[in-house]
């Protein structure tokens, strides 16, 4: 192996532990981590795809959403219809106050 060749070797090897590093910190930042999409991401010549915010309003209509079939507070039951229409007025009135701001 020639030198240059070593040189060209090594240059490669250090860019794939920079993207499996940058890979890796984009992982750790979300809210599950998959080791797949780290090799994924540092294997692949494509940039890391990042999700866009969700706005307020996209998450509490998210959190009603799971709320309605999943367990949640201390009684491990889905929300109870009061419940979730108090979530839904809360939606609302947020709404109200984003229009009114504009």
């Amino acid at each position: 192996m020639t030198p240059l060749t070593a040189a060209n070797i090594n240059k490669e090897l250090d860019k794939l532990k920079r993207s499996f590093a940058q890979a890796w910190g984009e992982e750790l930042k979300g809210d599950s981590f998959d080791i797949d999409r780290v090799i994924t991401a540092a294997t692949t010549a494509r940039p890391i795809k990042k999700e866009t915010a969700k706005t307020l309003n996209e998450t509490i209509s998210a959190y009603i959403e799971f709320a309605k079939s999943n367990p949640i507070g201390r009684s491990g039951k889905p929300a109870a219809p009061n419940t979730l229409k108090t979530y839904r007025s809360s939606l609302r009135i947020i709404e109200a106050i984003r229009q009114q701001t504009k």
